[in-house]
């Protein structure tokens, strides 16, 4: 936040500065008040060239060069995978936001990261922010909780979860086991049906699937089915499919296949009028509307 811009010791500094830095500060100062007047900064940051650079302070110290390069790095959204991921993130936004953030990333003020998985997750986060502590306020991450039942996370997912946490990176942990439990059922249907052999192959997989209840949907393995979890089932220490019946675990037993998050790229489903009700909805625009007010 700039506190006179009139004053003779801001003056004095900007006369100091390059043509080339003049242009950006300037560029960045107009973005900042115009967009400050629409919604207060969530991260002010001191600048000043005249005393070492402090991240500890409130609101943390920066010489001109850290903060020019800050406002010029694009917002990152942190994913397992940005290809599905990415197009996830989009199916969930009404069409202003993917008009947004569409906008965003081709103008490249924001960037979806690929980690290659959950595993390697917290590795790129901290790689990210040991580059400059501040990095930790240009960016969020978004990943799948990966559990098999209710409020059983996976260790990897914890361990996600704990890397962001101690990087101060804004996390955003789902509450389904993974992105293809939110394909809502009316798009598997339309899938299901669009050529004889998938039908023939997956229509009693998808009535039976449409036969479980809600905790079951949102924590089935939508690619492998009922064969991911068959240990786990066997002994007894899964107990959430103890009601359905051996026929329909039969038909349970192989999913929807490893690309069925690929339905989030189809054009029909992004492009569509969203229904904009229902736990995902809430959930996941929810997600969505909290990254664009960061990434501002």
């Amino acid at each position: 936040m700039l506190l006179d811009q009139e004053g003779p010791n801001y003056i004095t500094w900007f006369k100091r500065q390059s043509s080339e830095i003049k242009e950006e500060w300037q560029t960045s100062l107009d973005h900042s008040i115009e967009s400050e007047a629409l919604e207060p900064a969530k991260f002010p940051i001191a600048v000043r060239d005249d005393s070492p650079e402090n991240t500890q302070t409130s609101p943390p110290t920066v010489h001109l060069e850290t903060a020019v390069r800050l406002a010029n790095n694009p917002y990152r959204i942190f994913l397992e995978n940005d290809g599905s991921d990415r197009d996830f993130v989009f199916t969930y936004s009404n069409q202003q936001q993917l008009k947004k953030l569409r906008t965003l990333e081709k103008e490249g003020l924001l960037r979806f990261e690929n980690c290659g998985g959950i595993t390697e997750l917290p590795r790129k986060i901290q790689q990210y922010v040991a580059k400059h502590p501040l990095n930790s306020i240009n960016a969020s991450a978004v990943f799948d909780c990966d559990a098999s039942a209710p409020n059983q996370p996976s260790p990897q997912s914890n361990a996600a979860t704990a890397a962001c946490t101690e990087a101060g990176v804004e996390k955003f942990r789902l509450n389904r086991r993974a992105i293809e439990n939110y394909l809502h059922p009316s798009w598997l249907n339309t899938w299901v049906n669009e050529n004889r052999t998938r039908k023939a192959r997956k229509l009693g997989l998808y009535k039976a699937f449409c036969g479980l209840s809600r905790d079951q949907k949102a924590h089935f393995h939508m690619k492998d089915g009922l064969s991911k979890d068959k240990e786990a089932i066997a002994q007894n220490t899964l107990t959430l499919y103890n009601n359905v019946s051996q026929e329909n675990r039969r038909k349970l037993n192989s999913g929807f296949g490893a690309r069925i998050a690929e339905l989030y790229a189809k054009d029909w489903i992004q492009e569509k009028d969203h229904f904009t009700h229902g736990d995902t909805w809430t959930e996941v625009n929810g997600i969505v509307t909290r990254i664009l007010a960061l990434s501002r």
